[in-house]
C-alpha cells in the first residue's frame, strides 16, 4: 500500500510539473490579442504583466507593440478607438522594432470600409531620418492591413524616412495606404513607402479590393526591395521571391489621377525572382519601375498597367521611363505569352521601356539577357494609340536582349520611335516577332514616327528565319527601319514584312521601308528563302541608302515591290535608292542572293551621286519568267555616280532587266552638271523594256562618233555595230566596230 501511495504522489508531482510548464508555455508562447482603444502615444505602464495598459489604463498602439514583443507567438493588434474616424496616431518617436510575428489589423476598427482605412499613423512628429514600423528578423509571418501611414521624413542625406521596413520572410502587407491620406486623394508623403531588405517570400497586396494597397505620394520610392544596400554596409542574404500584386502605385485610390511617387518601384542590390503582377504603376514624378545592379535577376513583370489609369484606356504618365533596367540587370521577363501576362506600357512621357539610362550615361555593367514579350507598348487596353515618346530604348551597355518572341509585342502609336537601339555598346540585341506601326491584327496602321532606329548599334538582328520571328514593320510615318551612324555595322534585317500587312498582300506604307545612312557593313536580307524581307508598298523608297561608309552594305534575296508571293506588284515609289557615298552591293551571284526588284511605280534602282556600287544577280522588272514591270526605268544612274558595276561576266552575276515601262538602264547627267563616268554594264539580259535597253544621256539612241571622242554620261560610249566582215569562229563572233 505504501508503494502504491508513493507511486500516486510521484504521479501528482509529475502532473503538477507538466501543468506548470504548460502554463508557462502559454504565457510565453500563447497568442494574445491587444485591442488599441486610444490614439495616445504612451508606453505600457507595466510590461511584467499581461495587460496592455498605459498609466491611464488605455491600450495605445505603442503599448500593444511592446506587449507583442514579449512573446514569440503571433499576437494580434486590433483597434476599437471610440469616436468617428479617421483616428490619427501621432508617435513622438520611433516605435520599438517588431521582433516577433504579429498581425496588425486596422480593418477591425469600427467604421472601416474596403479601400478606406481610418486608422492613421502620422510620423510627422518623429525626428527626421527615422522610420515607421520596422519588422526585424524573428517577425516572419506577420500581417499588416488596413492602415494609412505617412509623414516619415528623410535626413539631410535623404536616407530613411520609410513608412515600413521589413527584414524578415513570409510577411503580408495588404489593404494599406502608404503616402496618401485616408481620403485617397491627398498626398501624405513618406520618403519611401515600403522597403524590404534581406527579406524573402513577402506579399505586398492581393487581387481583391480589400487586399489592394495604395502606395502613392512618397517623395522617393513607393516600394524598394533590396538584398543589400552598400552605402549602409549591410551584408545579408539577397531578397528572394517577393510578390507585388494588385496595388495602385502613383495614383489616387480610385486609380483615375496621379498622386506620384518619385519611383513607384525599385529593385536592386540582390532582389531576385521578384514578381510584379497586375498593378497600376503610373503617375511617378520620375520612373515607374527601376531595376538596377547585377544581382537583380529573374524578375517577372506581368499583367500591369504602366502609365495608364485603372481602365487601361487613359494616360496617367510616369514622367520618365515606364520601366528602366540599369547596371547589370539580367534575366528579366517583361510580359509573357498569354493575355493575362500582357503589360500595357503606354502613355509615359519618355520611353515605355529603357535599357540603361542613355547613350551619354551608358552604365558600367551590361544589361543583358532580358526578354520583352507579348506587351502593348504605345497602345491602350483596347488597342488604340496611347503614346509613349519611344516604345523601347536599348542604349549604352546593353547586350543580348530579346524584344518579342512567340507572342508579339504591339509597339505602335509612339510619338517618336517604336524601338531605338542606340550606341556602339548596344550589341547583339534581337527584335523578333513584333508588330511595329500596326494594330494587334497587323492589318491597320497605328503609326510610330519611326519603326526601328539603330543608331551606331553593332551586331543587332531585326527579324528571323521563321514566321514566328517575322516582324511586321509598317505604317510608320518616316522609315520602317533606320540604320545610321559610323559605328552602326554588322546589323542584320531578315525575314520581315516592311510596308505591307501581316498577310504580305495589302499596303500599309512607311515613308521609306529601310533607310541606311552614314553606316556600313549591314545586311538587308540573306541568301536563304527564310531570310527574305518583303519590302513593298512604301510611299517613297523600299530601301534608301546614302552616305555609306566603311564595309559594303548588302541587299540580298529580298522582294522589293511585290507581295509576299513575289508575283503581284505592291509598289514602292522607288525600289532601291542609292545616294551619296557608295560601296553598296545589291544582289549577288550566290544561290538566293539576287533580289526581285519589280512592280515599283518609279525606277527599280536609282543611283544618284553614289559610286562603287555593285548590282548583280537581280531580277528587275520581272518575277521569274513573268513580266512585273517597274513603272519607269529598271536602273537609273545619274549625277556624280562613278565606277558602278551592273552585272558581270562570271556565272549568275548578270541581272535580268526586262519589261520596265521606260528604259532598262539609263546613265545620265540628270538635273545637275556632272556626268556619271566609268559605269560598267555587262553580262546582263536586257530585253522587252518599253523604250531602250541601255540609254546613255537619256537622249534616246546616240549616234556613234569616230574614235568615241565625245563627252557625256559614260563619255557617251559607242555601242557595237556589226559590219559586213563579221565572222564566226567556233563559239565566238568576231566583230569590227567603231
Amino acid at each position: 500500500m505504501k508503494k502504491n501511495n508513493s507511486e500516486y504522489y510521484q504521479f501528482l508531482r509529475i502532473s503538477f510539473l507538466l501543468f506548470f510548464m504548460l502554463s508557462l508555455s502559454l504565457s510565453v508562447f500563447g497568442q494574445a490579442t491587444y485591442t488599441v482603444n486610444s490614439t495616445d502615444d504612451t508606453s505600457d505602464a507595466d510590461l511584467t504583466d499581461n495587460i496592455c495598459a498605459d498609466a491611464n489604463g488605455n491600450c495605445t498602439f505603442r503599448a500593444a507593440i511592446q506587449n507583442a514583443n514579449k512573446t514569440s507567438a503571433r499576437d494580434i493588434i486590433e483597434f476599437n478607438i471610440p469616436g468617428t474616424g479617421p483616428f490619427i496616431i501621432k508617435p513622438a518617436n520611433i516605435y520599438p522594432n517588431i521582433i516577433n510575428p504579429l498581425i496588425i489589423d486596422g480593418t477591425s476598427q469600427s467604421g472601416w470600409t474596403v479601400g478606406s482605412p481610418i486608422v492613421v499613423i502620422d510620423g510627422g512628429d518623429v525626428p527626421i531620418r527615422n522610420n515607421g514600423l520596422a519588422f526585424k528578423i524573428g517577425s516572419a509571418n506577420s500581417v499588416i492591413k488596413g492602415l494609412a501611414i505617412g509623414g516619415y521624413r528623410p535626413g539631410v542625406d535623404f536616407r530613411n524616412g520609410f513608412a515600413m521596413t521589413i527584414e524578415a520572410d513570409n510577411n503580408t502587407i495588404e489593404g494599406n495606404f502608404f503616402g496618401i491620406a485616408p481620403d485617397g486623394e491627398t498626398p501624405f508623403p513618406n520618403n519611401r513607402g515600403i522597403q524590404i531588405m534581406n527579406g524573402s517570400n513577402n506579399v505586398i497586396g492581393g487581387l481583391s479590393d480589400e487586399k489592394r494597397n495604395v502606395i502613392s505620394g512618397n517623395t522617393s520610392m513607393g516600394i524598394a526591395i533590396f538584398g543589400n544596400e552598400p552605402p549602409e554596409g549591410f551584408d545579408g542574404p539577397n531578397s528572394l521571391n517577393n510578390l507585388i500584386i494588385g496595388n495602385y502605385l502613383g495614383t489616387n485610390a480610385s486609380g483615375t489621377s496621379a498622386v506620384g511617387n518619385g519611383f513607384n518601384i525599385q529593385l536592386s542590390y540582390g532582389a531576385e525572382k521578384t514578381i510584379i503582377e497586375k498593378n497600376i504603376i503610373s503617375g511617378a514624378t520620375a520612373r515607374g519601375i527601376v531595376l538596377a545592379t547585377l544581382q537583380t535577376t529573374d524578375t517577372r513583370i506581368i499583367g500591369n498597367y504602366i502609365g495608364t489609369d485603372v481602365t487601361g484606356k487613359l494616360a496617367i504618365p510616369n514622367q520618365g521611363y515606364g520601366i528602366n533596367l540599369l547596371e547589370g540587370v539580367n534575366k528579366t521577363i517583361i510580359g509573357g505569352s498569354t493575355l493575362e501576362e500582357r503589360n500595357i506600357i503606354s502613355g509615359n512621357q519618355s520611353s515605355g521601356i529603357s535599357f540603361q539610362f542613355s547613350n551619354a550615361s551608358p552604365g558600367t555593367i551590361p544589361v543583358k539577357d532580358n526578354i520583352v514579350i507579348g506587351n502593348y507598348i504605345g497602345l491602350n487596353v483596347d488597342g488604340m494609340a496611347l503614346p509613349n515618346q519611344n516604345g523601347i530604348q536599348i542604349t549604352g551597355l546593353s547586350e543580348n536582349n530579346t524584344i518579342g518572341g512567340v507572342a508579339p509585342n504591339i509597339i505602335s502609336g509612339n510619338t517618336s520611335t517604336g524601338v531605338v537601339i542606340n550606341g556602339e555598346n548596344a550589341l547583339n540585341n534581337i527584335v523578333i516577332g513584333n508588330h511595329i506601326g500596326v494594330d494587334v491584327n497587323g492589318n491597320n496602321p497605328i503609326s510610330n514616327n519611326i519603326g526601328i532606329s539603330i543608331q551606331n548599334g553593332v551586331g543587332n538582328i531585326i527579324g528571323g528565319s521563321t514566321i514566328q520571328e517575322r516582324n511586321i514593320i509598317s505604317g510608320n510615318n518616316s522609315s520602317g527601319i533606320i540604320i545610321s551612324g559610323a559605328s552602326a555595322s554588322n546589323n542584320t534585317v531578315i525575314g520581315n514584312i516592311i510596308g505591307l500587312d501581316v498577310g504580305g498582300t495589302n499596303p500599309i506604307p512607311n515613308n521609306n521601308g529601310v533607310t541606311i545612312s552614314n553606316a556600313g557593313g549591314n545586311i538587308i536580307g540573306g541568301s536563304n528563302v527564310q531570310q527574305r524581307n518583303v519590302i513593298s508598298g512604301n510611299i517613297s523608297s523600299g530601301i534608301f541608302i546614302s552616305n555609306s561608309t566603311g564595309p559594303a552594305n548588302q541587299v540580298l534575296g529580298n522582294y522589293i515591290g511585290t507581295d509576299i508571293s513575289g508575283i503581284e506588284a505592291k509598289p514602292n515609289s522607288r525600289g532601291v535608292f542609292l545616294g551619296s557615298g557608295g560601296g553598296t552591293q545589291i544582289g549577288g551571284s550566290g544561290d538566293g542572293e539576287g533580289n526581285i526588284i519589280s512592280g515599283n511605280s518609279g525606277d527599280g534602282i536609282t543611283v544618284n551621286g553614289s559610286s562603287d556600287n555593285i548590282i548583280k544577280g537581280n531580277q528587275i522588272g520581272v518575277s521569274g519568267s513573268d513580266p512585273l514591270p517597274n513603272g519607269q526605268n529598271g536602273i537609273l544612274i545619274y549625277g556624280a555616280s562613278n565606277d558602278n558595276i551592273v552585272g558581270g561576266l562570271n556565272p549568275r552575276e548578270g541581272n535580268v532587266i526586262a519589261f520596265n515601262r521606260s528604259r532598262g538602264v539609263v546613265i545620265t547627267r540628270g538635273p545637275g552638271t556632272v556626268d556619271p563616268l566609268r559605269n560598267r554594264v555587262s553580262g546582263n539580259s536586257i530585253f522587252s523594256n518599253s523604250v531602250l535597253g541601255i540609254d546613255l544621256g537619256n537622249f534616246g539612241i546616240t549616234q556613234n562618233d569616230e574614235d568615241d571622242a565625245d563627252t557625256g554620261p559614260n563619255l557617251l560610249q559607242n555601242f557595237p555595230e556589226i559590219v559586213d566582215d563579221a565572222s564566226v569562229l567556233g563559239n565566238q563572233i568576231i566583230l569590227n566596230y567603231f
